[in-house]
C-alpha cells in the first residue's frame, strides 16, 4: 500500500488514452522497493490541453512526469531544455522539474544500448541494423549515433519524412547511415551478415550475432 503524506512527490504518465497503461503498477512499485517517498499516477491529456497541463503541473511541483502518445512531440516546444538525444529527434517520453526549469529526455534509445551492453554488446565503432522507423527506431538510432555506432543500417516498409535523414543532418561525426526498403531482400540478408546487432523497435527485441552464436532478448525502454 502507498502511503501518501503532504511530503509526497507527485510524478505521472501525460497522454490521452491511459487508462491501460501498466505505468503507475511500475513505478509505484519500484518507489516502494528504493523507498522513495514519491506517488505516479496517469492524467488523460490531449495535445490541446498539453500546454496548460503542463503549466498547472509545474505550479504544483510536480518533480517529473512521462509523455507517450500524442505529447512526444509536442512537448518539445514547451521544455526549457533538452538532452541531446531529445533534441537529435526531436522527441521526449520523460521531463524532470529542476525548481521550475523543465528538461525533457527521451530514454527509449538509451534503453536500448543498455540491455545490448548488459548482454555484452556495446554500439561504439559497430554496425548495427534497425528494422523499422517507428518511434523506438528513431531513438535507438539517434542513441546508437550518440554513443559511437559506426554504421546503422536501416530497413522500412513505408518511409516516411523526417525519419532517419535528420539524425545524420545534425552531423555526427564517424556514423553512417544506409537505408532500404525491407522488400530488398539480398540488402536485407548482408546487412544481418554485416551487423553484430540487429533490432526489431516494434516486438522490443535484440538480435545480437557474435561468433557465430545468436541471442534474443527483450530490451526495455521506458514504460508509458
Amino acid at each position: 500500500m502507498i502511503n501518501i503524506t503532504g511530503h509526497t512527490g507527485l510524478t505521472g504518465l501525460l497522454g490521452s488514452p491511459v487508462a491501460h497503461s501498466v505505468s503507475p503498477l511500475m513505478h509505484n512499485e519500484a518507489f516502494r522497493y528504493l523507498g522513495l517517498d514519491y506517488v505516479y499516477l496517469c492524467f488523460d491529456v490531449t495535445e490541446e490541453t498539453l500546454p496548460q497541463a503542463v503549466e498547472g503541473l509545474k505550479a504544483c511541483g510536480i518533480k517529473g512526469f512521462n509523455l507517450t502518445m500524442p505529447n512526444k512531440n509536442k512537448i518539445v516546444e514547451l521544455l526549457d531544455e533538452l538532452s541531446p538525444t531529445a533534441q537529435l529527434i526531436g522527441a521526449v517520453n520523460t521531463v524532470r522539474n529542476d525548481n521550475g526549469k523543465l528538461k525533457g529526455f527521451n530514454t527509449d534509445g538509451y534503453g536500448f544500448t543498455h540491455s545490448a551492453r548488459d548482454a555484452g554488446c556495446d554500439v561504439k565503432g559497430r554496425t548495427i541494423t534497425v528494422m523499422g522507423v517507428g518511434g523506438a527506431g528513431m531513438a535507438i538510432c539517434g542513441q546508437s549515433a550518440l554513443e559511437g555506432a559506426k554504421k546503422i543500417h536501416v530497413f522500412y516498409k513505408s518511409f516516411k519524412s523526417m525519419t532517419i535523414d535528420f539524425i545524420y543532418q545534425r552531423h555526427i561525426s564517424g556514423c553512417n547511415k544506409v537505408s532500404d526498403k525491407v522488400t530488398s531482400q539480398e540488402r536485407t540478408v548482408q546487412s544481418l551478415n554485416n551487423s553484430c546487432l540487429v533490432s526489431h523497435g516494434k516486438l522490443k527485441r535484440i538480435f545480437i550475432y557474435e561468433e557465430k552464436k545468436t541471442v534474443l532478448f527483450s530490451f526495455h525502454m521506458a514504460l508509458m
